[in-house]
């Protein structure tokens, strides 16, 4: 018996100052009848916003979970028409990077654009108070703020919710903007089912498109420039997929390394006072009032980016430069390595003295190159001379080459240059 999963949401009704939808996920048969349900969650907004996106804020979210379950998706309501192309894209660069347990499901539903258009010179930039939300936060078009709870951090974590949610109240004010908080317990249903770090773009996306009719647009701060990651849950590649016509969806600083985004940001009052970059806020010392631990690998890089661009000691929510922050050297992730070496890079190019570089080098020269973002990092700097990079090449360059988007010469151009170059020392060919 064929079976799908079947989208419904209700109709958004005002509650406490929210505007709130409750959405089901149900195991159908196709013929109808004899549904289970898989899943449930709630989406609401906090700000003049009033859900007029109909569906479409809640499929980006079950279509994860059917991709999941391997099952066919269908959506009482009506979706982009953009979304009928893009969203296939967006399973196929997902099942690529995240792996085969992800399958490509087909999708029905209505789609045209939403009948509500909102004035084009409004433009919200999803804000967590982050290095990449506050740079997006201060682009010149940048009108509105959106902050996202229920996400980044556990919904059980209350104490720690409230501090990140009332440091970017403050930050707003600083910065002169409204913010507008969108809610949702939808990650204990997507934890069941998928990675924290898999399913940054669906519940951006999802967020985004609660804001139809309301902004002209919503940016989202960018964790890479955009030749040096390609396996990233934000990556531009799978937000880009959740933009359309009537609400476009934009990645701010992508062209940007984040000490570029640190040089641009630092002095920033907002930022000095309001800076929140932890992973593990539950690790903060008792007696410290801060959104940040301190001491976990994150927050000790940013410390050093901080410090090593003049701005050591200036952030309230991160200590000064110390020992501590090079035991966060120790077991490192390639993909946050590259933040290193990056930062080990600047110090030799404007103060090849620095006792922090010496401190940097040793473990630096230890790390391997096994990730995607490490690949790509040795690409753009032209290292394809070195003994790994044969079997480097082979492993992580040529699957590259189908998840570029042709409709972008300059991607295009780079990336099939630079894997030319990877592959011509393997044999290898690009066909």
């Amino acid at each position: 018996m064929n079976r799908r999963l079947l989208l419904q949401h209700t109709p958004p009704e005002a509650r406490g100052g929210e505007w709130v939808t409750s959405v089901r996920l149900l195991d159908e048969n196709e013929r109808g009848g004899d549904r289970r349900l898989v899943g449930a969650f709630e989406m609401a907004v906090m700000g003049p916003a009033a859900l007029r996106g109909g569906a479409s804020p809640f499929f980006p979210i079950a279509l994860i979970v059917a991709m999941r379950l391997g099952l066919p998706l269908r959506v009482e309501g009506v979706l982009p028409p953009r979304w009928r192309r893009s969203m296939v894209r967006f399973q196929e660069v997902t099942r690529r990077w995240f792996g085969e347990r992800f399958h490509v499901v087909p999708f029905e539903a209505e789609f045209a654009d939403a009948p509500l258009a909102a004035d084009p010179d409004t433009r919200a930039a999803f804000f967590s108070c982050g290095v990449d939300s506050f740079h997006a936060a201060l682009r010149p078009d940048t009108t509105h703020l959106l902050y996202v709870d229920g996400f980044d951090l556990p919904l059980h974590e209350t104490v720690h919710r409230r501090r990140a949610e009332d440091g970017a109240r403050q930050a707003a004010k600083m910065l002169g903007m409204p913010l507008w908080r969108v809610s949702t317990n939808a990650r204990l249903l997507l934890d069941t089912h998928a990675k924290h770090g898999e399913i940054g773009a669906v519940v951006l996306g999802a967020a985004a498109r609660l804001m139809t009719g309301s902004l002209g647009g919503v940016t989202v701060g960018g964790s890479y420039r955009w030749d040096t990651a390609f396996k990233g849950s934000d990556h531009f590649l799978l937000i880009d997929c959740f933009s359309a016509d009537d609400l476009p969806v934009a990645s701010d600083g992508i062209h940007l390394e984040r000490l570029d985004k640190i040089r641009a940001i630092g002095s920033h009052p907002a930022v000095q006072s309001h800076l929140r970059v932890c992973w593990n806020p539950e690790n903060t010392p008792v007696g410290v009032s801060s959104p940040n631990c301190r001491q976990c690998e994150k927050c000790c890089r940013t410390r050093l980016q901080f410090a090593i661009l003049g701005f050591d000691g200036l952030v309230k929510t991160l200590p000064p430069l110390d020992d501590d922050v090079y035991q966060a050297l120790e077991g490192i992730r390639s993909d946050s390595a590259l933040f290193w070496k990056l930062a080990a890079e600047h110090l030799a190019k404007h103060d090849p003295d620095s006792p922090v570089l010496a401190r940097l080098l040793p473990k630096i020269r230890q790390w391997r190159a096994d990730d995607w973002s490490e690949a790509l990092w040795r690409l753009g700097k032209g290292s394809t001379s070195h003994s790994h990079w044969p079997a480097l090449a082979r492993r992580l360059l040529k699957p590259l080459l189908a998840t570029i988007q042709p409709d972008d010469p300059k991607q295009s151009s780079w990336l099939r240059r630079r894997t030319r170059e990877a592959l011509h020392t393997t044999g290898g060919r690009i066909r």
